[in-house]
């Protein structure tokens, strides 16, 4: 199974091979905008799919929802119709279906249970002149071809299922317009950004003692085939109007084709937005920029206009956007995983040392109807990253970096286990088993690892905020945004979807070590163990045991009975070394400790 994940932008010289290339929905405006998408590329020898590549290389039309006929509902975290999937030749065109006729349409389908190519195919057999493909399980994944995909000569792109879910939406009410590929000299004046490549505010939840800003900037296309002088400018508007910025540039001619860097640093960059710490009010930010062509109208204005929003709070650090009441927004739940999987955040700040972390909130998920969420357990760890390198250019550092990531050193931990089904979709916390003071300028990694249901299925996951794309702060400031590990290897994060819907509740340093926080005792003898240990605790209950290795897998997960207090655990098959238990009672009262197997 290949993992999709977020690649290296090039936004500071130079536009990239495939920079004019968009998935974009024309109409109607409610949808409207460009959509993060992988294509089939026919340079993999595997399709025959025209080379988005080449300028001009597109396809505009409506849209048509595929039918074959087959009865039934997927299994598949969505659980769509498989008459909708195309696996068989589509019945569009038929008296069986007279009103969903295929010729001349974008044929929208849903991944399922047959090969790409396949489906592919079956739409292009039936008139379409281009195929949309929803992923039924989070962000678009990249697509071989298999046995058909030689024979596909007409575009192929997959979206996300969010996006997926939207346009069907619409289509149900009326028709729908899309366009797909390459779309350099496609009109005359055309100037435009890519939303991958804008600089956002480091955090979609920022922490008022900590946040000092950060300098806008964006990378300007022109797209059309008339040179054309271009003027861009970034508004940021906040609570009342200490904080609002505003800052231009241009007019300044870009040749077609070409394209103008507008980052820190540059010949062309807009000011910094830096008030000070302490100075930017609690409240809801917009972010915005806006390009214009001097004098002339842009005959695409799809792309002209960029919007994202992030929050300045008091206690929460997040990736993701903030609710009103400083919790984390989620709205999309990738999930690409056949046996292990941790989604992060990674932190470093200069002045980190100012605040202590407390727990964690995060957005457990599952489709509920096909995977039962209750009995689900998830576990915190927060790291310290300690591997030596300096940004991700270092060598071998690419979207796979797993080298780079072999001294993370746990710091403390905690447990979540859902109650309900009616918990998914829905803000969670858990606080960590030893709250601690961050340090200054050390690299963490804050991970939640979704680690199964009781009936055996592992089909779950976490929310993230897909309003937020740190595409653009990635290709600039070279630094792991939202790292996954997932089936033993570390990615960059996922494609498109890169703002874990994970928020790092805080506190002051002084208030580590309060009675509200303190843990009971914990002790286990014999320490060396070779088959057993019996713990020992201060308090008495039913708890929770939580075993995990220093690299912070975890390997053992039980409810205990410390009634009495104290239970035997047996360790006779876990491998040699030390191991953290962690302890969390019924009252919520937590206990760390290690334990050396022989």
């Amino acid at each position: 199974m290949r993992k999709v994940i977020l690649s290296l932008a090039v936004l500071v010289l130079s536009a990239s091979a495939i920079a004019q290339v968009s998935c974009t929905v024309l109409s109607p405006g409610s949808i409207a905008g460009n959509l993060v998408f992988e294509w089939a590329d026919p340079a993999g020898g595997d399709w025959a799919t025209p080379d988005f590549t080449v300028p001009n290389t597109n396809v505009q039309g409506f849209l048509a929802l595929a039918e074959d006929g087959t009865a039934g509902t997927a299994t598949t975290p969505d659980a769509h119709l498989l008459t909708n999937e195309a696996c068989s030749a589509l019945i569009n065109n038929t008296d069986m279906n007279p009103n969903n006729d295929m010729t001349g349409k974008i044929a929208i389908l849903y991944r399922g249970t047959c090969q790409f190519g396949t489906k592919a195919l079956n739409a292009q057999n039936a008139g379409a002149i281009a195929v949309v493909m929803i992923n039924h399980s989070g962000d678009p994944v990249g697509m071989a071809g298999g046995n058909d995909g030689t024979s596909v000569t007409i575009p192929v792109v997959m979206i996300s299922t969010m996006d997926g879910e939207a346009i069907l939406n619409e289509l149900a009410n009326g028709p729908v317009e899309m366009f797909l590929g390459n779309k350099q000299n496609l009109h005359v004046n055309d100037m435009g950004g890519k939303d991958d490549e804008y600089i956002v505010s480091d955090f979609g939840g920022a922490h008022s003692a900590i946040y000092d800003g950060f300098t806008p900037g964006l990378q300007v296309y022109n797209f059309g085939s008339a040179d054309n002088a271009v003027i861009v400018t970034a508004t940021i508007d906040g609570p009342g109007t200490s904080a609002d910025y505003t800052s231009s540039i241009g007019p300044i001619t870009i040749l077609s084709g070409d394209t103008l860097s507008i980052f820190d640093g540059n010949p062309e960059s807009f000011n910094a937005w830096n008030l000070g710490i302490g100075n930017y009010p609690a409240g809801e930010y917009t972010l915005t920029y806006d390009v214009v062509i001097d004098g002339v109208s842009d005959d695409d204005i799809v792309d002209n206009n960029y919007v994202s929003t992030f929050w300045v709070n008091n206690e929460v650090i997040s990736l993701s956007n903030l609710d009103g009441s400083n919790m984390p927004v989620a709205n999309t739940y990738p999930f690409n995983s056949d046996s292990e999987y941790k989604a992060c955040m990674m932190f470093q700040e200069a002045n980190a040392s100012t605040l202590a972390a407390r727990g964690l909130y995060f957005v457990p998920y599952s489709d509920t109807t096909t995977y039962p969420l209750e009995g689900a357990e998830y576990i915190f760890y927060a790291y310290e990253w300690n591997d030596t390198w300096v940004d991700v250019t270092n060598p071998g550092f690419t979207s796979s970096f797993s080298e780079y990531v072999t001294d993370l050193s746990l710091v403390t931990a905690a447990s979540y286990v859902v109650n309900t089904n009616n918990e998914a979709g829905t803000v969670r916390y858990s606080d960590f088993d030893n709250p601690f003071i961050l340090v200054d300028n050390q690299r963490y990694l804050f991970c939640i690892e979704p680690t199964g249901v009781a009936n055996g299925v592992n089909e779950i996951s976490i929310g993230y905020d897909k309003t937020i794309d740190y595409g653009g702060n990635y290709g600039i400031y070279l630094q792991p945004i939202s790292p996954v590990f997932v089936d033993a290897t570390w990615y960059t994060g996922w494609s498109g979807t890169s703002a874990p819907s994970i928020g790092l509740r805080t506190m002051s340093p002084a208030s580590v070590g309060l009675a509200e926080l303190a843990n009971f005792s914990a002790t286990a003898y014999p320490n060396p163990a070779k088959d057993a240990v019996k713990v020992s605790v201060s308090d008495k209950g039913m708890g929770t045991l939580v075993v995990t290795d220093l690299a912070g897998k975890a390997v053992y997960t039980s409810n205990v009975d410390l009634t009495s207090g104290n239970t035997t655990v047996n360790i006779a098959s876990f491998e040699s070394g030390m191991y953290i238990f962690n302890v969390t009672m019924e009252n919520g009262a937590k206990a760390q400790f290690n334990v050396v197997k022989n």
